[in-house]
């Protein structure tokens, strides 16, 4: 595990902002068991890049129980064809840490980001339990997935 710059954008998220302080600093992790408790993947993965962003509602950090996080991972993964296509949606400056430069230039500039399109998953991205939703994209032997959590 290493400690990376600061995330310093913000990225809008339905009601929820998800930012961190220009003091606070992202953990890019690569393990992949946190991931493997929260949902299960239609592709088997091999080695997994992401972090967990705490969202905040109206510049504060929300408390727990009712602290979620969305969870931004790249995972190196073999999945089979399908003929869907999808998107999803990164803060900027979480493209900038976690994706490859190959992905990085395939991503389109949005007001709340950058949107990446990729194949649709051949099946969704299965939660394990009722605090996570999640949605993933295959794209040049990867997934892209976003999480969100909604407890520790």
């Amino acid at each position: 595990m290493r400690k990376v710059r600061a995330f310093t954008g913000a990225w809008l998220a339905g009601a929820l902002t998800i930012a961190c302080s220009g003091g606070d600093r992202l953990e890019v992790r690569d393990d992949l068991a946190p991931i493997g408790r929260r949902i299960e993947l239609p592709c088997a993965a091999a080695s997994a890049s992401w972090v967990a962003v705490p969202v905040f509602e109206q510049d504060r950090l929300l408390e727990t129980p009712d602290k979620p996080y969305t969870l931004f991972a790249v995972l190196d993964a073999t999945c089979p064809p399908s003929t869907g296509v999808d998107a999803l949606t990164l803060p900027a400056s979480v493209a900038d840490l976690l994706l490859p430069l190959a992905l990085r230039a395939r991503c389109l500039p949005e007001a709340d980001g950058c949107r990446l399109t990729g194949r649709a998953l051949p099946a969704p991205v299965a939660a394990r339990s009722d605090d996570v939703t999640a949605q993933g994209i295959a794209i040049d032997g990867r997934v892209v997935v976003v999480m969100h959590l909604f407890s520790q």
